[in-house]
């Protein structure tokens, strides 16, 4: 952000510098930035590193030989959103039918929003033998903090892998990392879900089928999530 300004009155003594503070808006002052020391020649500096979509309050000081001024009128300034930093996170899939899957998430941190999210696109491929590898991508309007999409009309019993990306009005951002899931077999309903959390409910259901006397079972710590 450029900020430019007019030195009214010196205090009948040179100007020698200029102080800038800065902070957001809903803060105090005790949690300010200050760019020091500025050239008394310049009229104008430029405030970097600021976050996007946010209101920030800015105030200026002018020194000369006997000491600082009082502070400037506070200036008030909104920064424009960016594309999202941070990808949807806690993506799970979920076959419901032998051509559905379920598709969970979260909204990406909010400090990584960088703006108002808008909505999702859902990329998702088959990674079965003579697929093309390509995503075939639908877009959903975000509704809240968790979210839920159904992929239908997929090939029956075949391994599909999706990800998943948040937007606002700058931008896509970042994908969340693929993940897989397989439908089911003609004639089945219901699913496992995929993902950590999905692989871990099925490691709980092996454990309680060993207590009951069913087969054995490997730990659960061969599987990683990470969005």
């Amino acid at each position: 952000m450029n900020l430019r300004w007019i030195q009214r009155f010196d205090g009948n003594s040179i100007i020698t510098s200029y102080d800038i503070e800065y902070k957001n808006k809903s803060d105090t002052w005790d949690h300010k930035y200050t760019t020091r020391n500025i050239s008394p020649t310049n009229n104008q500096a430029n405030i970097v590193e600021l976050h996007p979509a946010c209101v920030y309050s800015i105030r200026m000081y002018s020194f000369n030989k006997i000491g600082r001024s009082q502070p400037s009128k506070e200036l008030t300034i909104s920064t424009e959103e960016a594309q999202p930093d941070g990808p949807p996170m806690d993506v799970i899939l979920q076959p419901m039918t032998s051509q559905s899957i379920r598709v969970t998430w979260r909204a990406p941190r909010k400090e990584l929003q960088n703006g108002v999210i808008r909505g999702y696109q859902i990329g998702y491929r088959e990674n079965g033998p003579g697929s093309n590898g390509q995503y075939s991508i639908v877009e959903m309007k975000a509704t809240g903090d968790s979210e839920v999409y159904t992929l239908d009309n997929l090939k029956k019993f075949a391994q599909y892998g999706v990800v998943v990306q948040a937007f606002n009005r700058a931008g896509t951002g970042p994908s969340s990392t693929e993940i897989n899931a397989t439908t089911l077999e003609d004639g089945k309903t219901g699913g496992r879900e995929g993902g950590r959390e999905g692989e871990c409910k099925r490691e709980r259901e092996r454990r309680a089928g060993l207590v009951m006397g069913g087969d054995s079972y490997s730990a659960c710590n061969h599987y990683y999530l990470f969005v």
